[in-house]
């Protein structure tokens, strides 16, 4: 621990949330017992939803170049992170091939997106088939 750690203490605490509501390890294990599978791996995706909004506000941080796209629709999964909803976004990527995507994703409640609307998204280069949703487009 330095003075200068914070980012690496938030890295680790991601790092135990996935672990634990992944069912990992004895606290993992102890969760799964007292919160059931079903409850956990609500709580996994809701984890994994709060990891791609910090992987997309990295990326446009380093400004790597978007993608826009029109929603098709809007699906709720039940799922909060800080009280902000975690939903399923059926869009059309405005790349030339008009290709359909299916993406679960963190959205601001003051910022949901609705069918019609245009959003950027950017290609997740840690897993190649899939995107990040930036937000709504300007």
């Amino acid at each position: 621990m330095g003075l200068f750690s914070r980012s690496t203490d938030r890295d680790e605490a991601m790092a135990t949330a996935d672990k634990i509501t992944s069912g990992k390890g004895f606290t993992g294990r102890i969760a799964k017992a007292m919160m059931g599978s079903e409850n956990l791996a609500n709580a996994h995706g809701a984890v994994q939803a709060a990891q791609g909004a910090q992987l997309a506000a990295a990326a446009m941080a380093q400004g790597m170049p978007t993608i826009s796209a029109r929603v098709v629709a809007v699906a709720d999964t039940g799922k909060l992170v800080n009280h902000d909803p975690v939903v399923v976004l059926h869009l059309v990527l405005n790349d030339g091939n008009e290709s359909q995507i299916q993406l679960e994703t963190l959205v601001s409640k003051l910022q949901i997106p609705r069918a019609a609307d245009i959003v950027l998204v950017m290609p997740n280069a840690q897993a190649p088939q899939g995107y990040l949703y930036m937000g709504p487009a300007a």
